[in-house]
């Protein structure tokens, strides 16, 4: 069995229809759909699949029935009998309304493939074989571990990552919290993002601020932690949003850095009027580039944001 090529995740037009008619509070089901679009494709299940055989259901769809089951409590049979049956499941499903759904045993053999991988997967990236077949314990001088970026650390949560910032080390994914920071009110959280433990913080921002402004709450500018800023990121934000990231930008923590074989920027002597900059051996280059605007000033509104560890 193979991944069935899906023409396209979007809600069909009447299905889309008849459910906000139907529903126009929303339920938990349309809600999923809403909120959680986009958190896992079929692309993400291929690994588990073969490249050839008989098309089989959407993993994508199968994996969304599957958090639904558990928020709504529903057994295997429920479950499939909602897909059927209820049209905010289909909404949920990106499904045709007249699609009959699929047998309450598919859920099952889901999860056991599901169980299966994560089994074979903390395998191979802990064995390998050895020149007479057997399974070995891989140490790093000889068959290598795998990344932390991939590596499985928890057979209980397969999304788990090993990470460490500074001194504080911990298994599990990383929490990017967003919030206000007004003088004269309450601080209000604005947005809470969750990535895997070993995503740079800089990779996280871009998607943190289109969250904020798709509810429109976006501001001019945005305070951010050491880790979340960088040049070129400042300027992507600045040309993609409008909005001025506001932070310490961490000194360079290469090998060479530690090691004292470079110069910081401290090393060097910079004449703004003249245009012209002098290194440690008093040599001095003059250049046509204009001086860099002042940082913004911080305005009351203007939200922060920070990132915490989630065993």
């Amino acid at each position: 069995m193979c991944v069935r090529s899906r023409t396209g995740c979007v809600v069909p037009e009447l299905t889309v229809r008849v459910a906000r008619a139907c529903n126009p509070q929303g339920t938990t089901a349309m809600a999923i759909r809403d909120h959680l679009n986009g958190l896992w494709s079929d692309e993400d299940f291929e690994e588990w699949y073969p490249r050839d055989g008989r098309p089989g259901l959407s993993p994508a769809q199968l994996a969304t029935v599957s958090v639904l089951q558990f928020l709504l409590e529903l057994s295997d049979r429920q479950a499939a009998e909602s897909v059927r049956n209820r049209i905010d499941f289909k909404y949920a499903l990106a499904m045709d309304l007249e699609d009959p759904g699929f047998h309450h045993g598919v859920l099952a053999d889901f999860r056991d493939g599901e169980q299966l991988q994560a089994l074979r997967q903390i395998f191979v990236q802990n064995y390998h074989l050895d020149a007479d077949d057997r399974p070995k314990w891989r140490e790093p001088e000889d068959a290598g571990l795998p990344h932390s970026a991939i590596a499985i650390v928890s057979p209980y949560d397969i999304s788990a990552r090993y990470a460490r910032r500074g001194e504080t080390r911990w298994k599990g994914c990383l929490a990017h919290v967003t919030e206000t920071c007004d003088q004269d009110s309450p601080n209000v959280i604005t947005d809470v993002t969750t990535t895997k433990a070993p995503v740079h913080d800089t990779n996280a921002l871009p998607g943190i601020l289109t969250n904020l402004e798709d509810r429109n709450l976006l501001s001019k500018e945005h305070f951010v932690d050491g880790g979340y800023l960088s040049v070129a990121l400042k300027q992507q934000v600045a040309r993609e949003h409008g909005v001025g990231l506001v932070g310490p930008i961490l000194a360079r923590s290469t090998r060479q850095s530690r090691k004292g074989t470079v110069f910081h920027r401290e090393a060097f002597t910079i004449d703004w009027d003249a245009q012209q900059v002098t290194c440690p051996r008093a040599r001095s280059a003059a250049g046509g580039r204009h001086r860099p605007r002042s940082p913004p000033t911080s305005t009351p509104s203007s939200p922060r944001t920070t990132a915490a560890s989630v065993p």
